[in-house]
This record gives C-alpha cells, sequence and structure tokens, in this order.
C-alpha cells in the first residue's frame, strides 16, 4: 500500500491511524508519523470528525465495502484552504 498511487489509510477498531501512505501524508500536508495512533477527533475540526467517526462505525457494521463521496473541502480546507470533491472506499 505505501507505493499506491491511492490516498491509502488504516485505522484500528477504536479509530487511531495505523498506517497511512506518502500519498494520503502529502494529500493532508502532514509528516509521516503526525496522525500515528490519533483518531479523527484529535486531528479534526469537531463536526468533520464526527463525519468520519460515522464513516467508520457504518462500516464495522457491515461485512461490506461501502463508498462515500466526501467533499474533500473536508480534509484539504483543513489543511490548504482548498477543496476538491474526492470518493472514499472503506472495507
Amino acid at each position: 500500500m505505501e507505493h499506491s498511487p491511492s490516498t491509502t489509510f488504516v485505522k484500528d477498531d477504536c479509530g487511531r491511524y495505523v498506517f497511512y501512505n506518502a500519498n494520503f501524508a502529502k494529500f493532508a500536508g502532514i509528516d509521516r508519523t503526525e496522525w500515528l495512533g490519533r483518531s479523527d477527533d484529535e486531528v479534526f475540526p469537531k463536526e468533520i470528525a464526527a463525519k468520519y467517526k460515522d464513516q467508520d462505525l457504518r462500516v464495522m457494521g457491515t461485512d461490506q465495502t461501502l463508498e462515500f463521496l466526501d467533499e474533500a473541502r473536508d480534509l484539504r480546507v483543513c489543511f490548504t484552504g482548498f477543496g476538491r470533491s474526492s470518493l472514499s472506499i472503506r472495507t
């Protein structure tokens, strides 16, 4: 996953980031270890963190892969002031 052209991350059952690739770090404007062990509540504004937590819980409650269309404004604007849409695929 490290060399995937996609922005890739993995969270544990408590919602803490345990892995993200270089493309994710670049997209978010963070270094390679800044978010490891941290949850969305610790790195995003309250309403964005709640949205992502809800998505995580929906995925964990199924045996399916779910897709979410996110305004990347949620993530990118937090760090750059610019936004765009992105498709989040979670399993």
